[in-house]
Order: C-alpha cells, then sequence, then structure tokens
C-alpha cells in the first residue's frame, strides 16, 4: 500500500524550507499550511525491500558509494553552491546523500526532488545526525525536511515506531554483533545497518548480518579510504559511505567525491593503486600496492606518525585532485605508489621538496 508524503508546492515547484538565516528545526513543526499537495510515495510490504535499500545495495552486485556533506564552521559556500553540488553529485552516480544538518537536509532534498522523472534520478537523502543520536522533535524535523530515513543506535530502538510514523526508515549504527543481534530481537525486518568500516571484518560484523538486510560500511575521507574500502568490497561488503566527502571547500568536493566513487567501483585496477593509473604488472613503476602485503601496512602505520609524512601526503591528495596536469599527477601517483609498497625507501626529504611547488 502507498504511503502519502506531503510537500508544500508553489506553481511547478516544491517549496523551499526558510532561508538558513531564519530558518530552525522547530520551524519544521509549524501546523502545515491549507492546500498543501501529495505526493504519493512507495511503502514496502512484509518482508519487501525498499527504494532506499535498493538504492543502497544495486541489484547488479556493483559497489554503492554514497557520500556525506558536513560543512565546516569556516566554510563560505553558499546556498546555492549546495544546491548545485548536490545536482553534480547525483549526475556522479552517489547512491545516496547524508548530513547531519538539518538546514542542508531540506536543500539537499528539495533539489533531488527536482529530478523526478529524469535520468539520473532523485538519491535518497538520509539525516546522520552526530553520534547517531536523536530525539522525536529531530525525528519529526527530519521528515518534514525531506529526509527518507535517520541514522540512530541501537541505544535509541524505543523511537523506532516514531520514525515509522514519519514513512521513513531506520539505519542502524551499529558497533559489534550483539547490537546486530538487538535490532533483530526488537522484530525489525530488511534493516539497513551501518557499519564501522575498520572492523567490518575483524569484528565479524559483515558475517553477522541476517538474510535480507543491507550493510553499509563507513570510510572516512582522508584516512586510507579507497584502499579500506576496495578491500571491504572484495570482502563482500557491497555499499559504502565516505563521511565527511564534502565539507564545504567549493574548489574541492566535487572533484574529490568523483575521484573516491570512481576509484571506489573501478573494476580497471584490482591492485587498489588509488588513481589507478595502471595494473601493477606492466605498469610504469611496476609495484603493487601495500594493501595485499600486511607486513607492509605494519611498517606503513609506523610512518604514519611522522610530521612531515603527514604534511607531504595531505599535498599529494590536493595535487592528485586539483592538478590539471597529467603527466605531474602520474609522477605523484608513482611517489605514493612507492611510499605504499617500499615505505622504508622512501625519501622524505625530496618529496617534501617536491611538495613545495603545489
Amino acid at each position: 500500500m502507498g504511503a502519502l508524503f506531503c510537500a508544500f508546492v508553489l506553481g511547478s515547484g516544491v517549496h523551499s524550507a526558510p532561508a538558513f538565516a531564519s530558518w530552525s528545526p522547530r520551524a519544521l513543526l509549524r501546523p502545515r499550511t491549507a492546500g498543501a499537495e501529495c505526493v504519493r510515495m512507495a511503502v514496502p510490504g512484509a518482508g519487501k525491500r525498499s527504494l532506499l535499500a535498493k538504492a543502497l545495495e544495486k541489484p547488479t552486485g556493483a559497489l554503492a558509494v554514497s557520500i556525506e556533506y558536513d560543512r565546516h564552521e569556516h566554510s563560505e559556500s553558499s546556498e546555492n553552491d549546495l544546491i548545485v553540488l548536490s545536482m553534480q553529485l547525483r549526475k556522479s552516480k552517489a547512491a545516496s546523500l547524508w548530513t547531519p544538518s538539518l538546514d542542508h537536509l531540506a536543500l539537499i532534498s528539495k533539489e533531488q526532488r527536482a529530478a523526478k522523472g529524469n535520468f539520473p534520478g532523485p538519491c535518497p537523502v538520509v539525516f546522520y545526525p552526530p553520534l547517531s543520536s536523536l530525539d522525536a522533535t529531530q525525528i519529526k524535523a527530519a521528515a518534514f525536511a525531506g529526509a527518507h530515513a535517520v541514522v540512530m543506535r541501537t541505544q535509541l530502538l524505543d523511537l523506532r515506531d516514531v520514525v515509522q510514523g514519519q514513512e521513513m526508515e531506520v539505519i542502524w549504527d551499529v558497533r559489534s554483533t550483539e547490537e546486530i543481534r538487538a535490532v533483530m530481537d526488537a522484530g525489525v525486518e530488511t534493516p539497513i545497518f551501518l557499519l564501522p568500516g575498520a572492523d567490518v571484518e575483524a569484528g565479524g560484523l559483515l558475517g553477522a548480518l541476517p538474510k535480507g538486510s543491507v550493510g553499509v560500511a563507513s570510510v572516512d575521507r582522508g584516512n586510507d579510504e579507497i584502499v579500506l574500502g576496495r578491500s571491504l568490497a572484495k570482502a563482500g561488503v557491497k555499499s559504502v559511505l565516505v563521511r565527511q566527502a564534502c565539507d564545504g571547500d567549493t574548489a574541492v568536493d566535487l572533484q574529490y567525491a568523483r575521484y573516491a566513487i570512481d576509484s571506489l567501483t573501478s573494476k580497471a585496477n584490482p591492485e587498489f593503486q588509488i588513481t589507478g593509473i595502471g595494473s601493477s604488472k606492466g605498469s610504469a613503476d611496476g609495484r603493487r600496492s601495500f594493501g595485499a602485503d600486511s607486513t607492509g601496512r605494519a611498517l606503513q602505520d609506523s610512518i604514519l606518525k611522522s610530521p612531515l609524512y603527514s604534511d607531504v601526503y595531505s599535498k599529494y591528495t590536493r595535487a592528485l585532485i586539483l592538478e590539471s596536469s597529467w603527466q605531474d599527477k602520474a609522477s605523484v601517483q608513482k611517489d605514493i605508489n612507492h611510499f605504499h609498497d617500499k615505505p622504508g625507501g622512501t625519501d622524505f626529504k625530496k618529496l617534501e621538496k617536491k611538495g613545495t611547488s603545489w
């Protein structure tokens, strides 16, 4: 049976939330104006997958990559910048868009709804509050702002009925097999889980997922996300969320998001090289990524503590995203691959000198 989702309509467009300067979650709870138009949305029956679940886990088996927008406090990006970014992320094949801000949620949701009937169609929008904790008021505000789902910890299982009453879904933020069992014991059908990517295999979380559920593994921007994400896909993960992928830096957000989506979903590079300039066999540097070498990974982890490494590598990342010259990109990539495979032989002084030219 269908459910009713109400949205204000003025002319041919959907009415936006109030401007940032005057808007607050409380404003969303004001009585609805007479004449609001209702848009019918399909709600799955018992045991059936929702549209959100289908977006997060593709029937083709290809990895689905979701993007989080978490604007940093010093960002100067405008509302229009976010609207344009939302449109471009949809065209870049983001599986869904997540945000911890109700303000941003309202704008992203409005822009995505405008794409109904187009190709690609709208991305589901998820409210991902800090610490995955929220109350009934925030749940209602998220629904009014247009969220398809909210992320909650299992300690908030009692709020499940509030979410369902708003015709939204819950994505359960779980950290252990015991928390997965708690959701199942509560009678949740076809649940969607958010899993910490670093613990998916070691913590046995992937194997603990019940049949018919969806598991979304989180990876963090700037924290080995491409290597980890591709490793998770190889282990059987079908959906990944790149947290803090976009932070309001208009010069980088879209380029990074496209880079992350393309790098995580590319089939051309089974050796986990970051930019995919070629496979390890027959490539210019002839090296393999450290992703398959636990000894090299352990050595790399020890070197990661070096302040010089952190500075140089951050410059590498920015160069890979922004540098227009392919030759420069390839040169930088070789240096990164060399560090990945032979971290003990990396010439940091040489790399630091190169970094000063970016």
